[in-house]
């Protein structure tokens, strides 16, 4: 469970960086 929310967190966050400075 561990490595899926830090798996997911960091596919989210490299998600909303890239809309964010795609933007």
């Amino acid at each position: 469970m561990k490595a899926f929310l830090t798996q997911f967190f960091t596919w989210w966050n490299s998600q909303t960086l890239g809309t964010r400075f795609h933007t």
